[in-house]
């Protein structure tokens, strides 16, 4: 697994890229599958105007307040920003740091109103249950649909447990972090792409993370070919019972437009849905 130290980080200067008054610090940044991962730092008295980008966010306050439409996010809280909907503006009267993953362009746009229908959530660590597993980890999932095959989570795990990762990578939020012969403090960063190794990762003093996973795309094909079968993967929406329509209508907010083919439909019914979502 590789290991990216916050004291390691390059910094970008966001008022030299799209005049916005942050800092940005790269830890990944995958041009294959358009997933950057970057430590965000807003000053004191900061204000995020409102905004739209090409791509989308679900971007993770770790330390500080942000404040969007009347609401208080602290830490653990998500703003999940979608693709090309106007959303903010930010209010940072502490100043915040934030872990933002942006699938696709995170160049910012400035706006004066929203649109007519809010896709943009703001989700609240708070009223998402733990979830605690066999291995003694304790599971709170932040985001699971809305950021195409992007989900994120909040691990906490005792001290001396340890765990086998599936997940792409994680920052450490707080505790530590060992894996093979590097320990990892707060704000440290782990991630293995598609094909690379993965090492247990343990935990001395105990820890929470941040880990961060892109999903296969599957789907519930049962009501499509009569068969009571699920595709291989890990699944992105409840499909089962739903007609093509209903299916679309589902999940077209979720899938991306590179996203183009529907696995194993028969001809005819790939071909009555809409080209965005069908087999090219």
């Amino acid at each position: 697994m590789n290991v990216v130290r916050l004291a390691d980080i390059p910094w970008e200067d966001r008022i030299n890229v799209d005049n916005w008054p942050s800092r940005a610090g790269m830890y990944y940044d995958n041009r294959k599958t358009e997933l950057c991962i970057r430590l965000i730092d807003y000053p004191r008295g900061s204000i995020e105007p409102r905004h739209v980008h090409a791509g989308t966010h679900a971007t993770t306050v770790l330390k500080g307040r942000a404040i969007v439409d009347g609401l208080t996010l602290g830490p653990l809280d998500v703003v999940l920003g979608p693709s090309n909907e106007p959303h903010g503006p930010l209010d940072y009267p502490d100043g915040c740091k934030l872990l933002s993953a942006f699938q696709g362009s995170y160049y910012h746009s400035e706006v004066q109103t929203l649109s007519g229908e809010k896709q943009y959530r703001l989700i609240q660590a708070n009223d998402i249950p733990w979830i605690r597993g066999g291995d003694g980890v304790e599971v709170k999932t932040l985001v699971d649909r809305g950021a195409g095959r992007l989900r994120v989570e909040a691990m906490r795990f005792p001290p001396g447990a340890q765990h086998a990762p599936q997940f792409l990578a994680a920052l450490v939020v707080d505790g530590s972090a060992v894996v093979g012969r590097e320990t990892l403090g707060e704000w440290d960063f782990v991630y293995a792409d598609e094909g690379q190794a993965r090492s247990t990762l343990t935990f001395p003093q105990g820890a929470t993370l941040l880990a961060l996973t892109l999903r296969s795309w599957a789907y519930s094909r049962s009501d499509l070919t009569g068969k009571e079968e699920l595709a291989s993967g890990p699944v992105d929406c409840e499909l089962v019972g739903l007609g093509v329509s209903a299916l679309y209508e589902s999940c077209h907010d979720d899938f991306s437009p590179e996203i183009k083919t529907v696995f194993g439909l028969p001809q005819a019914v790939s071909a009555s849905l809409p080209a965005s979502f069908r087999k090219m």
